[in-house]
């Protein structure tokens, strides 16, 4: 991971288990924007098994 001189992240770099090399740039981020709370919403796939307390 490389960070600008303010802290913002600016590349990643992820090698996989076959050595492969994928580099992420990033420019323009918007750090904790404000998102509406229904953007999110899981929906359970059928025949998923679920466990709760």
């Amino acid at each position: 991971m490389g960070f600008s001189p303010e802290g913002a992240l600016m590349i990643m770099a992820l090698r996989d288990s076959f050595g492969q090399t994928t580099i992420l740039s990033f420019s323009d981020l918007d750090k904790n924007p404000k998102l509406p709370s229904d953007l999110f919403k899981f929906l359970t796939p059928e025949n998923a098994d679920v466990i709760s307390e």
